[in-house]
């Protein structure tokens, strides 16, 4: 994709003209970044081994769920449960192997279920 006003590889979007005829190209674009983001924290060695794009995206969706959820009563609540969650992606020598987690097709199949609720 192209660059955005930013300077970033995520493209411009006028939040009223981003319609469905946008997202998959979106969606495509944030998941570039993403996965260069993940090659670059596990080159590092600072992400824990087994870490997929797919966790990025369920780990996200939990925290946007309890930040909406907590929105009125506490809006700050979702910044302790991503540090968390942060924390955790870190590599240190004492973590166990994470299970296997959903692939890419899993994720969709769960996207479309939650979007349908």
């Amino acid at each position: 994709g192209g660059e955005g006003a930013d300077g970033g590889d995520l493209p411009d979007r006028d939040t009223a003209d981003a319609g469905p005829r946008h997202l998959a190209a979106d969606r495509a674009a944030f998941a570039a970044v993403g996965d260069r983001l993940l090659e670059r924290a596990r080159a590092e060695g600072d992400l824990r081994p087994g870490v997929t794009s797919e966790d990025i995206t369920v780990l996200l969706w939990m925290v946007t769920e309890l930040a909406e959820h907590s929105a009125d009563l506490r809006p700050d609540a979702y910044r302790r449960y991503l540090r968390l969650l942060a924390d955790g992606l870190r590599d240190a020598p004492d973590r166990a192997p994470l299970p296997d987690g959903p692939d890419a097709d899993d994720v969709a199949a769960i996207s479309r279920r939650w979007a349908s609720r």
